[in-house]
């Protein structure tokens, strides 16, 4: 009986990760899930053709509910530097700590809601890595502990942070 109830769970959150990917015209990859201790393990394979795009692939199946952790083996096609390619040939881990504590909605100074989920933010138009810091840490001085925490989703480049990707959080 709890292997059915296991397996329905996979193909639920299979099929929603592979809408999701659809939705965005991303083709392809190869989506698998296991459950294993109620913990739901997505494993995203194949190739794109950019780190943009792989970031768009794991900003796109953070967002799907019921995922604990994703972990990647996507290559790059275009040519980068040695550097990068290296960081692809490794598989990667990352987690969802949304269980942690439940949904938060907080209003901003211009009335707008944000979504705050346990110890992960969901990036929003118009924010900044101080801004998220101060908002959700106390402290924008702290935005470089939420770099160093999403480091492989962000890139190099910390100001160039995009509407939809779900952060970790470092520890208030």
């Amino acid at each position: 009986m709890f292997d059915n109830i296991k397996e329905v769970q996979e193909k639920k959150i299979k099929k929603a990760v592979e809408e999701a990917l659809s939705d965005a015209e991303i083709s392809d990859l190869e989506v698998e899930v296991e459950v294993e201790d109620g913990e739901a393990v997505v494993t995203i394979s194949g190739s794109v053709e950019s780190k943009r795009d792989k970031k768009d692939v794991l900003a796109l199946v953070a967002e799907v509910e019921g995922i604990d952790r994703i972990k990647t083996s996507i290559t790059i096609d275009e040519d980068e530097d040695e550097e990068e390619e290296e960081e692809e040939e490794e598989d990667e881990d990352y987690e969802d700590d949304e269980e942690e504590e439940e949904d938060e909605d907080e209003e901003d100074e211009d009335g707008e809601t944000k979504k705050k989920k346990g110890k992960s933010y969901k990036v929003q138009p118009g924010d900044s890595m101080w801004a998220i810091a101060q908002e959700c840490l106390g402290d924008g001085n702290r935005w470089m502990e939420i770099y160093k925490l999403n480091k492989e989703l962000i890139g190099k480049q910390p100001e160039l942070i995009h509407p939809g990707y779900v952060l970790k959080l470092p520890k208030v």
